[in-house]
């Protein structure tokens, strides 16, 4: 809502993924054809765990979703992120579409730390396990 207000829609396009969806998207551009899209396999992303959401930029007035990559367009989502208490893009990658939960912000420590004992806590109690421990750490 904020965004519209200033101008700017931006809509969801990529939420949960199931650490086989990460992993398929992780392989194109590397053992499979095309771009690579992710820098990171299964167990390795926030989507993997539900901290995540991947949005596209609305570029037109046009009905629908009228997606632009241009950087200039996730200014003012970078902008509004913190005021939200969320982490927007990928520190050192140029991932302006991606929004997460703040893992290093809130947990004090390396995202991959993070998704370690949550994939550890995946292999042996399940998905809510892990929620319970977003919970302890206040996510």
């Amino acid at each position: 809502a904020k965004a519209r207000e200033s101008g700017q829609d931006y809509y969801a396009i990529s939420g949960f993924r199931s650490h086989e969806e990460q992993q398929a998207l992780f392989e194109l551009g590397r053992t499979k054809p095309g771009k690579k899209v992710t820098n990171a396999a299964a167990g390795l992303s926030a989507h993997n765990w539900g901290m995540a959401v991947d949005v596209a930029a609305d570029n037109s007035n046009k009905p629908g979703l009228q997606p632009t990559w241009v950087l200039s367009k996730y200014t003012l989502l970078k902008n509004l992120g913190p005021t939200f208490d969320l982490q927007v893009g990928v520190p050192g990658l140029q991932d302006d579409g991606h929004i997460q939960l703040p893992l290093r912000l809130k947990t004090k420590r390396r995202e991959v730390e993070v998704f370690r004992e949550c994939n550890s806590l995946f292999r042996k109690e399940g998905m809510v396990a892990v929620w319970r421990k977003f919970d302890e750490w206040k996510l």
